[in-house]
């Protein structure tokens, strides 16, 4: 005569589950629990999303001024950063050129080396204004020198520093602005927040 094994008894729907094994019921919860934690991080990048394109849009902006500077030193040439559309959602825009004559503008023998229009790069994001200190102005150049220094801005001499240049979304975000700092030196830097020069 054999013997049964005592196992569990039959659950609803008639599934028996080994000592090993799960209960549709059990299944079920930790579906659940899954379910929750999926929406609260999907939740959380979605509110965190514009942030990071206005992060990523700033650091940009500090990046091509940072390359314009490099590129000045590297070929003994001028360059010319072009900012343009200031507070424009759909097409506020950096250019750089390569000053290959030297005149001091933008003309037909120079070389464009980088370009960007932000909010197509970076979606929401934008440039709000550009400025020469405390002076804003649209469009805005800023001239490097072989040396790696800003030696004019708009045509007007060296002009009055820093460069201020602010950027936001169109996506609420904390902070709500993000400023790049330019100084004399060329050197590009990002600060969090609004930025007071203390022209």
């Amino acid at each position: 005569m054999t013997r049964k094994k005592p196992g569990r008894p039959a659950g609803a729907g008639g599934f028996t589950a080994g000592a090993g094994g799960f209960t549709i019921i059990e299944l079920m919860v930790v579906i659940g629990i899954l379910g929750v934690l999926i929406a609260a991080a999907v939740s959380s990048l979605a509110g965190n999303l514009p942030k990071m394109r206005l992060t990523g849009a700033t650091n940009d902006v500090v990046q091509k001024f940072q390359k314009a500077r490099g590129v000045s030193v590297k070929r003994n040439l001028p360059v010319i950063v072009t900012l343009a559309n200031a507070n424009d959602t759909s097409a506020s825009s950096i250019t750089i050129f390569v000053d290959e004559d030297r005149s001091g503008s933008v003309n037909s023998g120079d070389t464009q080396i980088d370009s960007v229009t932000i909010p197509s790069n970076f979606s929401s994001a934008y440039i709000v204004s550009f400025k020469e200190c405390n002076i804003a102005s649209d469009p805005m150049t800023v001239t490097f020198n072989s040396k790696g220094y800003i030696n004019d801005v708009n045509g007007g001499g060296k002009g009055t520093m820093p460069i201020v240049i602010t950027l936001t979304s169109q996506a609420p975000t904390n902070p709500v602005n993000f400023t790049v700092v330019v100084e004399r030196s060329g050197i590009a830097r990002l600060v969090s927040g609004d930025y007071s020069p203390g022209c």
